[in-house]
């Protein structure tokens, strides 16, 4: 049974926490989605935003040498990654609104409370 691990971190903390895992030299991010079945290792984070493209990911560890179990979604012409079959760690970035001023009181009130931005890790014990 997958486990969840919830945490909060600012954005130059999601960048020191990536740094630590490439440093082995085997972490791999994957998008949540893929025009084929081969996904494609991304670089670099973009800024989190609404969009969950830009705020859901995969961590994969390279040197584990399981496959990544795809499946095609038909409805939207796409693969999408396999969380319960695949050797990954579903990484989940915090956003906020900007347009919205009942957002941003609630923003600033998370930052008073937490000092940086939410964000979670489903980690699966069973693999």
């Amino acid at each position: 049974m997958p486990k969840q691990l919830v945490f909060y971190m600012s954005k130059e903390d999601e960048e020191a926490f990536l740094q630590y895992l490439r440093s082995s030299g085997d972490l791999v991010i994957l998008s949540t989605t893929s025009p084929s079945s081969d996904f494609a290792p991304i670089a670099f984070l973009p800024e989190p935003t609404e969009d969950e493209a830009t705020r859901k990911f995969w961590l994969q560890n390279s040197a584990v040498s399981l496959p990544v179990v795809t499946e095609y979604v038909p409805e939207k012409s796409w693969y999408v990654i396999d969380g319960f079959q695949s050797p990954v760690v579903e990484f989940h970035r915090s956003w906020t609104k900007a347009d919205s001023s009942t957002e941003n009181a609630k923003r600033r009130s998370l930052r008073q409370q937490t000092d940086g931005v939410a964000g979670y890790i489903a980690i699966d014990k069973s693999i």
